[in-house]
């Protein structure tokens, strides 16, 4: 919902386009930390369901579930630091400016 709002607070209120203030920054930010968390997330469900789905055909499905356990423990912080890499870091950015 918050995603939504700020899409249209950035989309409704026109703005200079040669000043962006820290908050509009941090909106955008965020937006795109949220579209490449739902991409993200989408394509591990996918892979995720299609691991599954092999694991009951080949009879492994307890096999199935340490490597799972370990996957969710690490995969938020593995998601961070790659969608952080690929946006980069603008609310630090703009602070030490």
């Amino acid at each position: 919902m918050e995603a939504i709002l700020t899409l249209f607070e950035n989309t409704l209120i026109l703005k200079s386009p040669f000043k962006l203030s820290f908050r509009s920054s941090y909106s955008h930010y965020k937006l795109k930390r949220l579209l490449l968390n739902t991409i993200w997330g989408l394509i591990n469900i996918f892979m995720i369901v299609f691991a599954i789905q092999n694991m009951i055909e080949s009879h492994f499905e307890m096999l199935w579930i340490v490597p799972l356990i370990i996957y969710v423990l690490s995969y938020w912080i593995i998601s961070s630091m790659l969608i952080d890499t690929l946006i980069g870091d603008e609310i630090d950015n703009q602070l030490s400016k």
